[in-house]
């Protein structure tokens, strides 16, 4: 089954190539619509998953609660702790979806000044905060899909310290050496892109990597 918005499980399922290894997510919705990560959760992986969104939430515990491979989180990763407004969009794709568009910035809202948005509050936490105590440290893939506070979260994480092999970041076509700066000082290469996302690659030799 297809979940990821373009060929970005094609990808990724071609990279590990058959490895099961633990992946990390933010902004995860539902568990499957749009969902980077899903088809490998599907294989075995371990799992790391983030959803502020109430409604949206609800639906990534229901989804995944007979698995014990995968750990949900209630809350927002930026660059701060604390609440925040969190501005919580209607259905999008026309398939019963809920809260693709939500964010914690209002200025990404207007982008979409034909959806509706509602204000609601949610709890923040920087990546750093969020790991303590985690019984993870370490996640083979990370995908990042938080809708303008992106690069926000990216730069707070130490590729090297995660071991991570593969990050796919949302960017929506904008600051791309920005991102490509920050990705080369950890040793990764541009593997692709598309509108939405890039995808880079560590030049590391990872891919067995956790084992």
């Amino acid at each position: 089954m297809k979940y990821s918005q373009n060929n970005e499980q094609e990808i990724v399922e071609a990279f590990f190539n058959g490895f099961v290894g633990r992946c990390f997510s933010v902004g995860e919705n539902d568990g499957q619509t749009l969902s980077n990560v899903k088809s490998l959760i599907d294989k075995g992986w371990d799992a790391v998953l983030i959803e502020p969104s109430e409604t949206a939430f609800n639906k990534l515990i229901e989804l995944h609660k007979d698995n014990p491979k995968v750990l949900c989180y209630k809350l927002a990763l930026s660059n701060f702790n604390g609440e925040a407004d969190f501005f919580e969009s209607s259905e999008h794709l026309g398939i019963g979806d809920t809260s693709l568009l939500s964010s914690l910035s209002f200025e990404e809202t207007k982008r979409w000044s034909k959806e509706s948005f509602t204000k609601n509050k949610t709890q923040v936490s920087t990546f750093k905060d969020f790991m303590i105590d985690k019984l993870f440290q370490t996640f083979d893939l990370i995908s990042i899909d938080a809708e303008g506070v992106d690069f926000l979260i990216l730069e707070q994480i130490n590729l090297y310290k995660t071991k991570t092999a593969m990050v796919i970041v949302e960017w929506n076509s904008k600051n791309f050496n920005k991102f490509d700066n920050y990705f080369k000082q950890y040793s990764f290469k541009l593997h692709d892109k598309n509108h939405e996302n890039l995808i880079y690659v560590s030049t590391l030799d990872r891919r067995k990597f956790n084992s």
